[in-house]
Order: structure tokens, then sequence, then C-alpha cells
């Protein structure tokens, strides 16, 4: 492999980009199509493949306590997400993942690090800017699912919320972590 890719490099002159996967966004039922439009609209700008499916309900099964376990989620996600391809879910639920000590800590979304599966929910987002807000929180889980852990830069979509709703702050993603994910095909 190693060697074929010398072999390329010498007759392209230049290294090969990696195959762009497709990003497939999982409304659950209930979420605004206004947010999903919103959300597929922003995400369009940064990355170039991006499907809607049809709309599906939450699997009761995620269900404790009144609120969904983004674990859960993301293990039903990964049951349906195509091959090759991302999917995030997102939803006007309330949604919970174990952080440090309290194993259902409300959450703004979850996407485990180089998985196949986000979820995004606007349940504890601002209401004047929701859509905002939301994308945010998909492009902060998608990062996760392409690598990228939390960042130290305050102002970076990658940061953490540490328990607040931040999410007016970043605007980006910082040069590192935009480096990162133009490596996997992003147009940042």
């Amino acid at each position: 492999m190693r060697l074929v890719i010398i072999v390329l490099v010498f007759l392209i002159g230049k290294v090969p980009s990696p195959p762009v996967e497709t990003i497939e966004v999982q409304p659950y039922i209930g979420i605004s199509e206004k947010y999903t439009k919103g959300v597929v609209e922003e995400l369009l700008k940064v990355h170039p493949k991006v499907v809607v499916n049809k709309a599906i309900v939450l699997p009761r099964w995620c269900k404790v306590n009144g609120r969904y376990r983004s674990d859960s989620l993301l293990k039903h996600l990964e049951s349906i997400v195509q091959k090759g391809h991302v999917i995030v879910g997102i939803t006007i639920s309330d949604i919970t993942a174990p952080v440090r000590k309290v194993k259902d800590w409300g959450v703004f979304g979850y996407g485990r690090i180089s998985g196949a599966a986000a979820v995004a929910s606007s349940f504890r987002l601002n209401k004047s800017n929701k859509i905002e807000q939301l994308y945010k929180v998909v492009v902060h889980e998608l990062g996760h699912t392409r690598g990228l852990r939390h960042c130290s830069d305050p102002i970076c979509i990658m940061a953490d919320a540490k328990g607040k709703n931040n999410l007016d702050k970043g605007e980006k993603f910082c040069t590192n972590c935009a480096k990162h994910l133009r490596l996997k095909g992003w147009k940042l």
C-alpha cells in the first residue's frame, strides 16, 4: 500500500486525498423540518456529502426516567447507518450522557471519538437562535466522530461546554481542529 501511494505521489505530484464519507442526518419525529433544513444547509457549507433520512421514532428502549440515554441512542444509530457513512440523530427530546460520576447528566449532544454515530438535541438550547446552536452541537459531535477531542481554545466549536450553554462563543473551529477536519475532507 505504501509503495502504491509513493508511486502515485511521484506520478501525480500530490498525495491522494482520502475518500469523503457521507454524513446522514437522522431526524427523530418531533424535530421541526425548519430545524432539520437549517442544520443541513449549514452542514453543506462545511461538508460536501450530506443526506437527510426520513424521520423516525425515538426508540423506547433508550428512554430512562423520561429522558433518552445518548449512549443507547448511539447504539441505535450505529445499527441503522449505512456502511462507510457517519450518522447524526437530531431530536427535541432531553438526552443524557454519563459524565464523570453522574450516570444521566443532561447534555446538548453526544458523540464517540472516532465513532460512526452522534446525537444532538435542541431541548436545552436558546429559543432565540436554536437552529444556529443546534448546528454547532451537530458539528461538535461530528467532530468527535472524526477523532477530535475537546479543544482547550474556549472559542473553538470543539471546546467543552462544562455544563453551560457557551454555544454563542464558538463561531468556528480553531486552526488545529479545522486542519484535522480538512484532512478528513471537510470544506473549512
